[in-house]
């Protein structure tokens, strides 16, 4: 029985879920501090330069992971999402397909107000090879998706990250092919 609330807890899994890569970031932005400190003390310019360079890394690495923790759900829905070669797989008990990253026409994200308890974000794959495939995005292997699909010229990073705070019945389109499609032999 723990005495932490359950939703503070999903709140610090959702930002510090791995201890390892705050650890890291916090390690290398105090590495740098202390390189920046003590160059402009002694006046040395390779230290600041070692200091301003580890900062800015820091200030790159917090970036990263705060646009990672905006789109991580730690919940779970049925069915498992496995991604190779630029092919994303989802099977449930109920659904499932596979669908070629080449084949893809557009991607939205489907909310609903059923959340917390229930799936209420949807990847809706639109493909040329069949209907459209809905994956949840609590399904396992699903956090994955954003990583094949960041192969994808013009995916908005911002919609999705708005999608996976929307409370409300709604869709986001987050890519769209704008060439014509041809599937290469």
């Amino acid at each position: 029985m723990s005495f932490i609330r359950p939703e503070v807890t999903a709140l610090f899994h959702r930002w510090f879920g791995h201890w390892s890569e705050p650890l890291i970031i916090l390690g290398i932005g105090a590495i740098s501090l202390s390189l920046l400190i003590e160059g402009l003390s002694r006046n040395a310019a390779g230290r600041i330069a070692l200091g301003l360079l580890g900062l800015g890394l820091t200030c790159l690495l917090i970036w990263s992971h705060w646009r990672r923790a905006l789109m991580r759900r730690e919940t779970s829905a049925p069915g498992v999402v496995e991604i190779t070669e630029r092919r994303i797989a989802y099977f449930s008990p109920t659904i499932g397909g596979v669908v070629a990253l080449d084949d893809l026409t557009e991607i939205d994200i489907k909310t609903t107000a059923d959340g917390p308890f229930a799936p209420d974000v949807f990847w809706v794959l639109h493909h040329t090879a069949g209907p459209p495939l809905a994956i949840p995005s609590e399904a396992t292997g699903a956090n994955g998706l954003i990583d094949a699909f960041t192969a994808l010229p013009g995916l908005d990073f911002g919609r999705v990250i708005e999608a996976m705070g929307s409370t409300e019945a709604n869709s986001f389109v987050i890519w769209r092919r704008t060439i014509p499609h041809r599937r290469l032999s």
